[in-house]
């Protein structure tokens, strides 16, 4: 009996423990190629749009910020809604959302204040790291004109060149073929200054959840509105382009623009 009982008290213990560790513990998802899990952060607001093949969705971990930090953390999302494959193009997918400042072609995100302005990101790093902290030859090749380096400079966003200078250019052409019903995702990087990843040697730091950083997106607070833009079309290329273009046939079935409701971001006064 004694031993009935004494079973039956662990049991109870076991359980009770059980559910206690499940309210405290965070949710994981899946190992990221670093061979960690990352906490599974849920999105604060989320908005998407379609057009013809094409579905667009962006999510926000906070529409809240502390002034402190002043970092957007985005992902987004670009789905084939069509019945037939196409290629992808866009650096975001390889080297986070700060891309999406960058090239703004065909996907950007929009970011606008209290005026309903459009914002421009302003990098808060205004020199190049010392030439004896780049990794490998990276320094030789940009003095050699390296192309790659060179379009990463010209561009790609920071998260581009740090890539092509620490692993070299890459083999193939950086697009993604896109099956029916698949997805892809902006990459989840959490930003880092460069002298502080090649002189000081320092980790990367991890990213909040599957989300990619935006830093510094604004030096005050306010009101902000940010969406996300699908933008191809022939007539932004001007008339000389337009015209040549149309030996090609009429615009394909990617060739649309389109954007995605606006999102409200604040940064309360400090």
């Amino acid at each position: 009996m004694k031993l009935r009982i004494l079973i039956l008290t662990l049991t109870v213990l076991t359980v009770a423990c059980s559910k206690e560790q499940s309210k405290e513990a965070p949710r994981l998802d899946a190992p990221d190629k670093g061979g960690y899990s990352v906490e599974a952060v849920p999105a604060a607001a989320t908005v998407s749009a379609s057009s013809g093949p094409i579905k667009i969705t962006l999510n926000v971990a906070k529409t809240t910020i502390p002034y402190s930090a002043r970092s957007l953390w985005v992902k987004l999302t670009l789905e084939n809604v069509g019945t037939t494959g196409y290629w992808i193009s866009n650096l975001a997918f390889f080297d986070g959302p700060m891309q999406l400042w960058h090239r703004h072609e065909p996907l950007s995100l929009e970011l606008v204040g209290d005026d309903g302005e459009p914002m421009t990101w302003v990098s808060a790093e205004n020199h190049e790291p010392p030439s004896k902290c780049w990794p490998g030859d990276s320094a030789k090749r940009l003095e050699e004109n390296d192309p790659a380096l060179l379009f990463a400079i010209q561009q790609g966003a920071r998260e581009t060149f740090r890539r092509y200078a620490e692993q070299g250019s890459p083999p193939n052409p950086e697009r993604i073929w896109l099956k029916p019903g698949e997805s892809i995702t902006t990459a989840p990087i959490a930003y880092q200054d460069l002298e502080s990843a090649w002189c000081g040697k320092k980790p990367r730091p991890k990213p909040l959840g599957d989300f990619g950083e935006i830093p510094h997106f604004t030096y005050s607070a306010g009101k902000f509105k940010l969406r996300a833009v699908y933008r191809k079309n022939r007539g932004d290329l001007g008339k000389e382009f337009v015209k040549a273009m149309e030996d090609l046939g009429p615009p394909g079935p990617l060739e649309i623009t389109f954007v995605t409701p606006w999102i409200d971001i604040e940064v309360p006064e400090r």
